[in-house]
């Protein structure tokens, strides 16, 4: 049986489901045969696993459930955790929110008992699912900030992918597109490395909406239809029906009916081998809406009645919303007038109820129950203090055995003794219940002192963010471009940073630095910093990139020495100013350099910065501005020290925490040159996770590549 098991769960369960199914009903059925509970919960949890791959969850609940009775049975906890684990996920894709809640919390509880973190990580992330479906945003954010914190202590990397994926699709719901794109490509760039396809499919295909809904519908059909690839690989019919549906909509936009009637109706016949009311629902009113547009009313109403059946069905208040708007404008169409009032009459009583509104910042009583270190320490001080006890009980027992030996002789004396042995024991319990209140009270404050530290860096985070360009600024401004900016903690001490001037028409002025420190302090410093470059161009009005940093500097000391207190931090930086279409570059760094490799050349050329930061020091002297002419394809870098710092390396070559270095960034830039910038970023990255290793990441990194 357990050679079946290995063989079903490695090699059919998730690539051919009804393959799996089979061996899994083998295993149920031989253990069934000699009466082995828990080998028939294993099979059973495969079962439900096998149509909960391909989407169908109600089917997989069904089979989770007999999981979940044959492991009580069993008395494995490990099992049950599982079902319920598995179970969860199902109640949230079948939309019951509060059902797939319960199951979660019951799964934490559990495998914190267990001290299996990896478990307590996927219910939280698991957890988020329903309170997306409740609208609770915020909640399911933290949810998965707090998983992704726990996969990233224990460096497990399938786990990073899926919670970053889920991070990006709650950022993508509360349109935050540049923070949905930032942690998608993240999830993308570490399932392309570590070949986790399920989750790379789910971020390109929500990465595609979210270019497809900026206008860039040829963009969008590449990462769906490189999706939708990889999803047929795996069998996936659920992802498939939405993949489908989302290339019906790229070409219903570009007013190819036809042909987005053609994916529609093949994602339909995909939904229903599932029976998934929310892509049932979606997929019927998008048909709906191509009739209603060809003016075929009769089908229009007929495919909208389903979709409106099936959002009912799934009580997603999004999937009512859309359904009972399209309905209206379908009866308002067809000039059903009292029909397509009440329609509407929903249609805005569930819009009111999706509104998503601003983030609630209330915590929950979750994050106090995974603070895993006091809870740790907890479990060691009873446990000793129950060590304690039973060795005076052992003392006990053997005084009595005692006494019966000796006679009644003894009796008084060891009654005096046993006397003595229990006031002590009381003594030592109120002194072990004194402590556990103190332990308890400790708990609280640490917790408290969390929860403020946690708020301030996540503001810090929204300030930080507030000040960099924007993706979209950024594309409109150059034909081809890239950023690489990986913090090494929640926030950064560098940046880029992006600014024009109507004083020096057609340039654009951009720039890579980094800040003293990472983290909160360096994030502190950025902001000045940056502050500091912005007025210096747009007030002071000093447009050479030697004068520009001069004054930055003159700001910057002036900035942090107001006090009886001054401090020497400051800045390294790359800064450029850019003419975008006569190619003329001027530039000026402080300790940074400029990377420029021309289109016919295999050499990477380094214009050095000055050797002084911006900052107070002994000997300022004023930065000089250098010029460089750029042709059509060529490309220039600017670079903080972090990438080529990193420490890492393949241990299989004998190369181990060394650091990257300039030469092999150089060499894989040089590899790379003809690659367009969003993949070069993601190369980048990719190169960069994969020289890391299972090492810390050793400081901020920055890396801004321009293509004229």
């Amino acid at each position: 049986m357990e050679a079946i098991r290995k063989v079903t769960y490695n090699g059919f369960l998730f690539t051919q489901p009804d393959s799996g199914f089979y061996y899994a009903s083998l295993m149920h059925d031989f253990a069934l045969e000699i009466e082995d509970l828990r080998k028939q919960a294993l099979a059973r949890n495969m079962q439900g696993i096998s149509f909960g791959v391909q989407g169908m969850s109600l089917k997989a609940s069904e089979y989770f459930e007999l999981s979940l009775e044959l492991s009580e049975q069993a008395g494995d906890q490990k099992l049950i955790g599982d079902a319920l684990n598995n179970l969860g996920v199902c109640y949230g894709n079948l939309g019951k929110s509060d059902e797939a809640i319960e199951v979660n919390l019951k799964v934490i509880a559990l495998k914190k008992e267990l001290n299996d973190y990896v478990g307590v990580a996927d219910a939280l992330r698991n957890m988020s699912d329903p309170y997306i479906w409740k609208t609770d945003y915020a909640k399911a954010l933290e949810l998965n900030f707090m998983s992704l914190n726990i996969y990233n202590n224990l460096g497990l990397k399938e786990g990073q992918e899926r919670s970053l994926h889920l991070i990006g699709r709650i950022y993508e719901m509360t349109d935050q597109t540049d923070m949905a794109k930032r942690y998608y490509r993240k999830s993308i760039a570490l399932t392309e490395k570590n070949g986790n396809n399920s989750v790379l499919a789910s971020s390109l295909n929500n990465l595609g909406k979210i270019v497809s809904d900026e206008g860039d519908l040829d963009g969008a059909l590449v990462y769906y239809e490189r999706s939708l690839e990889i999803k047929r690989e795996l069998s996936r019919l659920l992802g498939i029906a939405n993949t489908l549906n989302n290339i019906g909509k790229i070409y219903v936009t570009k007013k190819d009916y036809e042909k987005g009637l053609l994916y529609y109706k093949e994602g339909l016949e995909f939904g229903e081998q599932i029976n998934d009311s929310g892509v049932l629902s979606s997929l019927n009113c998008n048909i709906s809406i191509v009739y209603r547009e060809q003016g075929d009313l009769n089908k229009a109403l007929s495919y909208g009645e389903r979709g409106l059946d099936f959002a009912i069905q799934s009580q997603k208040l999004e999937k009512i919303t859309h359904a009972t708007y399209v309905m209206h404008s379908t009866f308002k169409e067809a000039g059903q007038d009292e029909k397509a009032l009440e329609t509407y009459e929903l249609y805005i009583e569930t819009a009111d109820s999706l509104s998503v509104g601003s983030f609630s910042e209330e915590l929950t009583e979750l994050q106090s129950k995974l603070d895993f270190e006091q809870d740790e320490r907890l479990l060691a001080k009873e446990q000793e203090q129950n060590v304690a006890l039973e060795d005076k009980a052992n003392e006990h027992e053997k005084m009595v055995s005692l006494v019966s030996i000796l006679g009644g002789v003894l009796l008084a004396v060891l009654l005096l003794i046993v006397v003595f042995k229990l006031r002590q024991t009381r003594i030592l319990n109120r002194k072990i219940a004194e402590q556990k209140e103190d332990i308890e009270d400790t708990h609280q404050i640490l917790f408290e002192q969390h929860k403020e530290i946690t708020d301030s860096i996540n503001y810090a985070l929204r300030i930080q963010e507030s000040m960099l360009p924007s993706s979209e600024s950024i594309d409109q401004t150059f034909n081809d471009s890239f950023i690489l900016f990986l913090p090494k903690d929640i926030v950064s001490g560098d940046f880029y940073w992006m600014e024009t001037t109507v004083k020096r028409k057609g340039y654009v002025y951009f720039a890579a630095a980094d800040c003293t420190g990472h983290g909160v302090p360096g994030a502190m410093i950025s902001v000045i910093c940056s502050t500091a470059l912005s007025k210096a161009l747009l007030e002071d009005h000093q447009l050479a990139t030697g004068a520009l940093l001069d004054r930055t500097r003159e700001i910057v000391i002036q900035k942090l020495n107001k006090g009886d207190h001054g401090i020497n931090n400051g800045m390294d930086i790359s800064l450029c100013a850019l003419d975008t279409e006569s190619g003329m570059v001027e530039w000026s760094g402080a300790n940074n350099p400029l990377w420029i490799l021309r289109k016919e050349s295999d050499q990477i050329e380094v214009i050095k910065g000055d050797r002084q930061p911006i900052g107070k020091v002994a000997d300022i002297k004023p930065f000089k501005t250098h010029h460089a002419q750029l042709m059509k394809g060529d490309q220039i870098f600017l670079l903080t020290d972090g990438y080529q710092d990193q420490f890492g390396g393949d241990k299989e070559s004998g190369v181990h925490n060394k650091k990257l270095k300039a030469k092999r960034l150089k060499d894989f830039i040089k590899k790379n040159y003809d690659r367009s910038g969003a993949d070069m970023q993601v190369d980048l990255e990719r190169e960069f996770r994969k020289w890391q290793g299972d090492m810390e990441q050793v400081d901020d990194v920055c890396l801004i590549g321009v293509t004229l």
